[in-house]
């Protein structure tokens, strides 16, 4: 931290100002205030030695923002300023501070903002990856009952325990609709019959013409009836 800092330079003006011999009691109790606030916003306490080891009675001129302030000057300047100058001056710092503290609290403000807002997309980023993976879990988990349900069905047909479906008995088509034609057919039913025989004969007529849903009922039923049988 060097006199480059100006509330580093205000500082080294408010020690100047409460050291003064000419000054009043109340303009040293205003100065150490002062002093003391801008000390504890930058860190350091309210003394010569620390301020000192923070660079503020450096005899140069540095940068400070958009201007330049040499303590050497300002002293000399203070000296001729008349009571009513001093506590006008002072009345200036304890301005600069406001608006320092101002300054201050609105970028604090604004840097909680920011920092909300990213929490909260962070947050919306989780639930988002959160779900997701729920969603994932559900879909394998829905999958895995499905074939689990399947096998459990392929197992019970094996067993003679249910009727066949279509598509499990790719081998015995025309047997199993020969055993369908024994049953009591509508003669929609037949005809649908027939237009499944000719797709089995030519696979070229497509997925034999058969509905599968409605082709699983007619083998529910000659399965049914082959039970009871």
């Amino acid at each position: 931290m060097t006199i480059a800092d100006p509330r580093l330079a205000r500082l080294a003006k408010m020690l100047a100002l409460h050291d003064d011999a000419a000054a009043t009691d109340g303009e040293r109790a205003a100065c150490r205030h002062l002093g003391e606030k801008i000390a504890a916003d930058l860190g350091i306490e309210f003394s010569r030695e620390a301020i000192e080891k923070a660079g503020g009675f450096e005899h140069e001129k540095r940068r400070a923002s958009s201007y330049d302030f040499d303590v050497d000057d300002w002293l000399r300047e203070w000296m001729a300023m008349t009571p009513e100058q001093r506590r006008a001056s002072i009345r200036d710092t304890e301005e600069t501070l406001r608006r320092w503290e101002e300054r201050d609290k609105k970028r604090e403000e604004e840097r909680r903002a920011a920092e909300e807002e990213r929490a909260r997309q962070k947050a919306e980023r989780d639930e988002a990856m959160r779900r997701q993976r729920e969603e994932e879990k559900a879909r394998k988990e829905a999958e895995n009952r499905a074939e689990e349900a399947e096998r459990e069905r392929y197992r019970r047909v094996k067993a003679g325990i249910e009727a066949p479906q279509w598509n499990d008995i790719e081998d015995d088509h025309l047997e199993w609709l020969d055993r369908i034609e024994s049953l009591d057919l509508s003669d929609e039913d037949r005809n649908f019959i027939e237009c499944v025989r000719a797709g089995v004969r030519d696979q070229r007529l497509g997925i034999y013409g058969a509905p599968l849903a409605k082709m699983n009922d007619l083998l529910k039923r000659a399965a049914a009836m082959e039970a009871r049988t």
